[in-house]
C-alpha cells in the first residue's frame, strides 16, 4: 500500500510558504516624487551628466538615476534660457522621429499625461536595449524628461513609475 500521507505533506508545506516580493521604494524631491521598484539602487549619475550636451538655450540637469543589471531609469529637469523655450510634447515627439531611422522606432505616444501635465513618449531599440524616453513640459521654461532602458520592449515597470509620478 502506497503511503500519500508524504506526498500530501510535501505539497501543503510547498503551498504554505510564498515568495516575498520586495516592495517598492519611493523618491521624492526636487519637485517630483514617484514610487520605483525595491530592488532598484542609486547608480552614479556623473557618467550621465557628462553625457549631457551643453546647450545654448537651455540647461538639463539630472535629479535621479536608478537602476539594476539590466534595467536604467532616470529623471532630467529641464529649464530654458530667456532665448529659448521647452518644445511641446507634440513638437519634441516630431524632432525625435526624425532623429530616429524609422525601423528603430518600436512604439510612441503623443497624448499621455505625466502627473497632470501632457507628455509624450517614445522607444527606439538602441543595439540590444530599448530606450524609452518622456518629454514632459511644465511650462515655456521648465520640463521634465524621463530616460528607462531595457533589454525588453515592455514598459510595465515604467508606466507603474508614470502613474505614481506627481509634480509639485
Amino acid at each position: 500500500m502506497k503511503r500519500f500521507l508524504p506526498i500530501i505533506m510535501v505539497l501543503f508545506v510547498a503551498f504554505a510558504f510564498g515568495c516575498t516580493e520586495t516592495p517598492d521604494k519611493t523618491f521624492s524631491g526636487d519637485g517630483i516624487t514617484f514610487q520605483y521598484p525595491g530592488t532598484w539602487e542609486n547608480l552614479s549619475a556623473g557618467e550621465l551628466e557628462a553625457s549631457i550636451p551643453t546647450l545654448a538655450y537651455g540647461s538639463a540637469n539630472v535629479i535621479t538615476y536608478l537602476g539594476n543589471d539590466t534595467e536604467e531609469f532616470a529623471v532630467v529637469e529641464l529649464r530654458a534660457t530667456s532665448e529659448g523655450y521647452v518644445r511641446s510634447p507634440s513638437e519634441w515627439l516630431e524632432r525625435m522621429e526624425s532623429s530616429l531611422e524609422a525601423s528603430q522606432i518600436v512604439s510612441k505616444d503623443e497624448s499621455l499625461s505625466v502627473g497632470g501635465k501632457n507628455a509624450a513618449l517614445i522607444q527606439w531599440k538602441e543595439g540590444n536595449q530599448f530606450i524609452t524616453a518622456v518629454h514632459i513640459k511644465m511650462d515655456e521654461s521648465t520640463g521634465y524628461h524621463l530616460y528607462y532602458s531595457s533589454p525588453q520592449s515592455d514598459l510595465t515597470t515604467l508606466q507603474k513609475i508614470i502613474q505614481s509620478f506627481k509634480i509639485s
